[in-house]
Parts: C-alpha cells; structure tokens; sequence
C-alpha cells in the first residue's frame, strides 16, 4: 500500500498480565473452579496467554483446536475432540491428574453452529479442563456464558446427569475490565468488572467491582467461602432453636392430655426470638479458619463448592439435634418437677413454674450451644451471648416484680422458682446432658475424622509445616506454591 516509505519510529501499548494472574488462576483451578477464557485476540496470542496464565499445565499438554472454514471441516473437528473428550467425563480440577486436555476454538467456527449443535459441543467442553474461545465478538462472550447457563439448568431440573457434564452443579462467573465484557458480565450469575485503564464501563455493569485480578482470590475464598459458611449455619440454627422450643411445647401437651395449655408463658412466647436475635448475628463474623489458611489451601473452597454446610444431611442433623435437646430439656425438667417446692404454700410446682424453669433451661442450652459452635470466640461476642442470656433473668424478674405485667408472667412465679436449689441442679443437667454429646463429637470428629478444615485450622493455629500434619491429597496439593505466592500485603 505504500511505497518509498521511510519509517521514523512507531509507538505502541503496553499489554502486560497484572501481578499475580497465574498464581491466582492456578489457585482457583485447585479450588474446582473450571476457567474459560473468551477473548478478541487472534489463535497465537490466545493460546500463548493460556499457556502464561497457567489455563494450560504446560506446552506439552494435549490441545485440541477447532478452527473450521466449513461447516463440513467443523463437524470433522468436533467429532475428534468430542471423542477426546469422552475420557474426561469423571475429570476433578481438585485432584492431580497427570493428563489434562484444553479446547481452543474460533469465533468463525462458533458461527458455523447451529444453536442445537452449539448447546451440545458445550456440554461437551465442560470436561474439558480449560476452554480457549478467540476472535469473538461481545455478542458470542454472552452467548457462550448463557449456553453454559442453560446446561447447568438442565443439570438442576434432572434433564442432564453429573456424569454427562463431569460435575454436580454449576454456577458462571465472569470477569472482564472492558466495554466489550459488559454483555458477558451481564450475562453471568455473577459478574465481576476489573477497574483499570479500559475504563469504569465492566466493573459499573458488574455485581463485585475489584481493582486487579489477583483480588478475585480474595472475593471468592475469604469472602464468598466465609459468607457460604455463615448463612449455612445461621439459617439452619435458626429452625433449629424454633424446633427445640416447639418440640417442647408438643411433649408437654402429650403429657397434659392435650388440654390445650401452653406450658410457656406470654413472656416466653415473646422473648424466644429477641433473646436469641443478636446472639446469632454475631455469627456472621464467624471464621471457620483463618485467612491465612483460606489463601494457603484453595481445596477448602469446594466445601461450598460441593455445598457440604447446607444439604438435605446438615438440615437431618440438625432435626435430630433439636429432637434430642427438646426431649433432654423436657424431661429433665419434670424429672425434677416434684423437688421445686412452693416456699410459701407447700405444694409442688404446678405448670407455671414447669414453664419458668423449661425456658430458663432451654435459654442456658441455646447460650452454651452457641458458644461451641463458634470457632472464633471474641470477649464481645462472649459477652453479648452470655449477656443476653442474663437479660432474660432479668426480663421475668421485672415482669414478676410488677403487678401491672402479670399479663406476660405470673406475678411472683419467676421468684418462688428460683428460690429452690432444684432449679440450678435442673439447669445444669439439661446442659451437661444436650451440650455434652455435641462437644464429644466435635472433639472425635476434629481429632480422629478430620475434614480438611479442621486440619487446615490445625495447621496454622500450630505454626507447622503441611507434611508434618495428616492432610488428605487434595489439601497438601501445591500448599507451599501458593503459600510461597502469598504475601501477607495480598492477604
């Protein structure tokens, strides 16, 4: 095009990784997290910036590229790498695998499918360990992220099996730092825009705004992993102390012929979730391991990964938690139920004072309860949980006191039960005999069955080295390379 040009100088833009992209990529990859990459660069460049960003093991691992001019050629190509794949059914990003295969696959192939034959090879790539798309429009960005949205509701209405897929559940996450990544962000059940020299277009389109990419590690281990972690536990705790305290109220009205009375107060009845409200927020700042171990281990994140905190077992565990407390509660309090002794008139205790004594009973097991589920004691939050618990004393004591709230308490009930040794005693048997088992098993379980957060949690509470400790395959797998990555800066 020209002729008798002399070149003077040329300029051009520097497009350099940030710090820390392999290192993240990788990290996330040993979390179970499968990476896609959808860019506008050409084959050569796409494929090289896969293979710095870790997406590849190495040069030499097995690639398969699909790069057809024909509708004909691609259907060749697609029939050798769906056989490819085939092998790669059962594939665990978490465990080490000697062999691993990449797909890579233009975006004028992507052209020549139809949207059937589309919505199939995907399903085929999602065995692929990694997935290499160049030369797309923003258009074909959103359209690959919603094909794989469809296969993972597919997968969640039973139209399609784990083993089809090589995994359980899905959920796309995408992440972007220019205008062209707007429609793919949206796309996505979670969007995450980088801010940077593009321009403030992705991250103002995204859910999560971050500034580089290295803190997309961060977003999905401490913050995502501990907020999984803490709605599972608040939202199942929650049904459970209302299970506890209904249970109880059932077995009273076994054993009262069904009469109809409530054997709690108006008080009580009140009380129940106020007391145990605050309490329980305080477990959104709960941490099951430090930071430091959420960074140094990415295998802990497939715990919400897999959803092991929130399933159809937790939530049956948590049933039989709540039936064996209400019934230990129950029946410590009316095993002891002839020993409270009215002070004034002689007689044994009626259902009022069965009523003062359950709940009182029920609130001390609740406190104790949460102070051992709790994996991050603070003086705070021991104290809101213990002070909460001596605000109900208080609350029946002012109620008892004034003759104007007999209508939430009995006047004088509260006094009379207290007054009587048998109710401390009650008390401490209810808690010895709820809290005790679940205090035992959590000790077996953290010493003789450790899961990989109890042995994490271990780890750096210790200050030891990983091979000194136990830890299963998964969680020692390249440890020290992403400990030796991590600086305490990043952290």
């Amino acid at each position: 095009m020209e002729q008798n040009l002399r070149l003077v100088g040329a300029s051009a833009i520097e497009d350099k990784l940030q710090e820390q992209v392999p290192e993240t990529i990788a990290a996330l990859r040993e979390a179970g997290i499968k990476f896609w990459m959808l860019t506008g660069d050409k084959l050569s460049t796409a494929i090289e910036i896969a293979t710095t960003c870790r997406m590849r093991d190495s040069t030499n691992s097995p690639m398969v590229v699909i790069e057809a001019s024909d509708r004909g050629h691609l259907q060749e190509l697609v029939r050798g790498a769906t056989s490819r794949l085939q092998g790669f059914a059962d594939w665990d990003p978490i465990a080490a695998r000697k062999e691993e295969l990449t797909i890579v696959i233009t975006g004028a192939s992507l052209d020549l499918f139809t949207e059937f034959e589309l919505q199939r090879f995907m399903k085929q790539c999602m065995r692929a360990s990694a997935v290499v798309c160049c030369r797309l429009s923003p258009t074909q960005k959103a359209e690959l992220v919603r094909a794989v949205k469809v296969a993972g509701e597919q997968l969640r209405r039973g139209e399609l099996t784990s083993k089809i897929l090589g995994c359980a559940e899905m959920t796309t996450l995408a992440i972007g730092d220019g205008g062209n990544d707007v429609p793919m962000i949206q796309e996505a059940h979670v969007g995450v825009g980088i801010a940077g020299r593009e321009g403030m277009q992705a991250s103002r389109a995204a859910d999560y705004s971050i500034n580089m990419f290295k803190q997309l590690r961060r977003l999905l281990f401490v913050h995502g992993r501990m907020s999984y972690e803490r709605s599972s536990y608040i939202a199942q705790y929650s049904f459970f102390k209302s299970w506890v305290f209904c249970l109880i109220q059932i077995m009273y009205a076994g054993v009262s012929s069904f009469s109809g009375v409530s054997l709690f107060d108006s008080l009580a009845i009140m009380a129940v979730n106020a007391l145990l409200f605050v309490p329980i927020c305080f477990f959104t700042l709960n941490k099951d391991v430090p930071i430091k171990a959420a960074y140094r281990f990415p295998a802990l994140y497939s715990v919400g990964r897999s959803r092991q905190r929130f399933n159809l077992s937790t939530v049956s565990l948590w049933v039989g938690r709540a039936v064996m407390q209400a019934l230990f509660v129950f029946l410590g309090t009316v095993m002891f139920a002839q020993d409270f002794i009215d002070t004034h008139g002689g007689s044994t205790a009626g259902y009022k004072e069965l009523g003062v004594v359950t709940f009182m009973n029920y609130n001390a097991v609740q406190t104790v309860t949460l102070m051992i589920d709790s994996n991050t004691v603070t003086l705070l939050q021991a104290g809101i949980i213990w002070g909460f618990f001596g605000l109900a004393w208080l609350a029946y004591a002012v109620a008892n006191a004034v003759p104007r709230l007999s209508g939430l308490a009995d006047y004088f009930v509260f006094f009379r039960t207290v007054a009587v040794s048998p109710f401390y005693l009650t008390m401490l048997w209810c808690v010895v005999a709820c809290c005790l088992p679940v205090a035992a098993s959590k000790f077996i379980s953290n010493w003789y069955y450790a899961s990989d957060t109890d042995i994490a949690r271990q780890n750096i509470k210790r200050s030891l080295a990983p091979d000194s400790l136990k830890m299963s395959a998964s969680l020692l797998q390249r440890a020290d390379d992403t400990a030796s990555t991590t600086s305490e800066a990043d952290i």
